[in-house]
């Protein structure tokens, strides 16, 4: 996730300097000459060249710093909000055990470069890590169980959701393409 965010920033930046290179460079393989002068470009910008880059666009590398470190601070929130949620994720949802895999950077960056994170557990439990508050997903699907209570010929599914302050969590869904119109 921070790789992706940090490349759609300097993107603008390196493939200006990418052109500006292509220009004046003569291709080392002429079978691929577009190969070769990329991956001359990218030789330049390895090791020092980055540290130049940035001496020469000082914004951006205050951009790439400001960044990392608000995407190290929501990755530190989100495993202490994780590790101090394990006894309540277990009585919603059952059983957790250690997390096997996650899926961060689940939706678009909002309030800081929060994202949505999948949580795997070794018991196969899968749940969203949402960092919002929950409240109208509550309300969605208490409207399901009631709709549902009310036409039994409705076949509609609500998730659970564990509302906490400022975020929460919610039983993953797989999705599934429509049976029919």
């Amino acid at each position: 996730g921070l790789l992706a965010r940090l490349s759609m920033i300097a993107a603008p930046t390196l493939y200006a300097r990418f052109n500006a290179f292509r220009s004046q460079a003569t291709p080392i393989d002429p079978a691929a000459p577009s190969r070769s002068i990329y991956a001359a470009f990218i030789r330049s910008v390895q090791g020092d060249g980055l540290a130049d880059l940035c001496a020469e666009y000082p914004m951006l590398a205050r951009l790439l710093c400001v960044q990392t470190d608000l995407w190290s601070a929501t990755q530190i929130e989100f495993l202490g909000r994780l590790n101090a949620d394990v006894p309540t994720l277990e009585r919603t949802f059952g059983p957790t055990g250690p997390v096997t895999a996650l899926w961060p950077s689940q939706s678009d960056p909002h309030h800081d470069g929060r994202t949505v994170c999948g949580v795997q557990f070794e018991s196969g439990l899968r749940l969203m890590y949402k960092p919002k508050p929950l409240g109208i997903a509550v309300a969605y699907h208490q409207l399901l169980d009631w709709l549902r209570t009310h036409d039994s010929n409705l076949d509609l599914r609500s998730l659970r959701v564990l509302p906490r302050d400022q975020y929460g969590w919610v039983e993953y869904a797989a999705h599934q393409p429509c049976v029919d119109a």
